[in-house]
């Protein structure tokens, strides 16, 4: 008698079989059934092939620059893929001999002839006649030229019919127009027009009119000691010199006044500045350059804005270039909200006749930076301001900087006219931890013409740098 495993027999228990943990039975075929089988999970053996492995082309190469030519539906290659080619008539081959025309009409034009229809049509050409002649029909209506020679019949001589000349006719003056008002004068006995025929004038003779003594564009009249009245000299050689004004900053816009005296030249002529001043109160273009200039309109001074540059005109006077009749008097600028301003940080008005010197200023401001090159305090701190070429223009700035590093540092501070770089004084201090350096810079600075910005500059090797100044300066105008 056999026993089951376990049972001491080396058999198998047959509640084993399809039992987890046990054996897999076999089917009739003596093969496992599939329900025994385990589950492989999709993809635990993937794998893949290019079309090269299988010695295949690759669908994308369809079609395409440096792949294969596909075919159309009759197994034809489709024209877009067929290669432009050029060849020479040569290697044409097939070709026929000759090249009949086919039916075709050619118009008069086509073979440098003229249509059937213009003759002795408007706009076309003249017919000849049965002589060849063009008939007179189509000749113009006008009257032609023709030689005297070509002229038959004519007859041998022209006898005048009775007629009368005027003076005028035959190149002489008519008897009634001697002595005459519009004729011509008469002569004396001796050759001489009568004095009476005679209409002269003071220039007939060299002389001056009495009327033009003393009078506008006429001559001077001499006083008992024989000179010249003051009351007809003119004022600039009177005592009454040019540019006695100064531009300046009004309530309303700008303003000529005049200044120890109110002479000025005008277009060559010397004018009277009233003493109310002439004011330009229209807003100006937001920072906008402009120059002043005084002119007569319509018999009264009024002042002219424009961008336009000045010339020194041969009297000595400087105008407006291309335009005598204009006279500097100032330079003014808008600031960026296009109003007119005169202050201590922006000196926007200048004159150009006695000149002072106008304060620029800065008030205390305190800045900090931890940049290693020299860069502005800020944009807000600016001097701006106009300036007369050949003037100089002065800053000084005064204040304490201290930095933020655990060690020595090195700071720098400096004056920068229009921009960072354009550096003229620059003041270096080796610092130690807390302390406070005191600030003094000045200069003076030649700038050109027009608007300038002078600004502090700062800088630091290490950490951050607070730098407090205050400045002052001063421009020309």
């Amino acid at each position: 008698m056999l026993k089951a495993a376990g049972g001491g027999g080396g058999g198998i228990n047959p509640a084993q079989k399809g039992a987890p943990g046990g054996v897999a039975p076999l089917d009739a075929s003596g093969k496992l059934p599939a329900s025994y089988l385990p589950t492989i999970p999709t993809g635990l053996f993937p794998h893949s092939h290019t079309a090269a492995e299988v010695g295949a082309i690759s669908t994308a190469e369809l079609g395409v620059g440096n792949g294969v030519a596909t075919l159309d539906a009759s197994g034809k290659l489709t024209a877009a893929q067929l290669p432009t080619i050029s060849l020479s008539w040569s290697q044409v081959t097939g070709k026929p001999v000759t090249f009949p025309p086919s039916a075709h009409v050619h118009v008069a034009a086509d073979v440098g002839a003229v249509a059937v229809a213009e003759k002795g049509a408007a706009n076309g050409v003249a017919t000849l006649d049965a002589s060849g002649k063009v008939p007179a029909s189509q000749l113009p209506g006008a009257s032609v030229s023709v030689e005297w020679g070509n002229i038959a019949s004519k007859p041998s001589t022209f006898p005048p019919s009775a007629h009368v000349h005027s003076a005028a006719d035959v190149g002489a003056v008519a008897l009634a127009e001697k002595g005459a008002a519009s004729g011509v004068a008469t002569l004396d006995a001796s050759g001489k027009v009568p004095k009476a025929q005679l209409s002269l004038v003071a220039a007939d003779v060299g002389a001056v009119a009495a009327a033009e003594k003393g009078a506008a564009n006429g001559v001077a009249t001499l006083d008992a000691g024989g000179k010249v009245s003051a009351s007809q000299l003119p004022s600039q050689l009177a005592g009454s010199p040019h540019g006695q004004c100064r531009l300046e900053k009004s309530a309303g816009g700008i303003i000529l006044l005049p200044f120890n005296g109110n002479n000025i030249i005008v277009n060559g002529v010397v004018r009277t500045i009233p003493a109310s001043g002439i004011e330009w109160t229209t807003a100006p273009t937001a920072n906008t350059t402009y120059y002043v200039y005084l002119y007569d309109n319509a018999g009264t001074l009024a002042l002219e804005i424009n961008a336009t540059g000045y010339s020194r005109h041969t009297n000595g006077v400087y105008t407006k270039t291309g335009d005598t009749s204009r006279t500097l008097v100032g330079m003014a600028r808008g600031n960026a909200s296009g109003q007119w301003v005169d202050s201590l940080q922006q000196r926007f008005v200048l004159s150009w006749f006695n000149r002072r010197r106008k304060r620029l200023g800065l008030p205390g401001v305190s800045r900090s930076t931890a940049s290693t090159v020299l860069v502005e305090t800020s944009s807000a701190d600016r001097n701006e301001f106009l300036n007369w070429a050949g003037e100089v223009v002065s800053q000084q700035l005064v204040g304490q900087v201290t930095h933020s590093f655990s060690g020595s540092a090195t700071t720098y501070c400096g004056v920068g006219m229009d921009n960072a770089s354009s550096m003229y004084v620059v003041q270096a201090a080796s610092m130690g931890v807390g302390w406070l350096e005191p600030v003094s810079i000045a200069g003076d600075f030649d700038a050109s013409e027009g608007y300038h910005y002078i600004v502090p500059l700062i800088a630091v090797n290490a950490a951050t740098v607070t730098v407090t100044v205050s400045g002052t300066g001063s421009i020309s105008g």
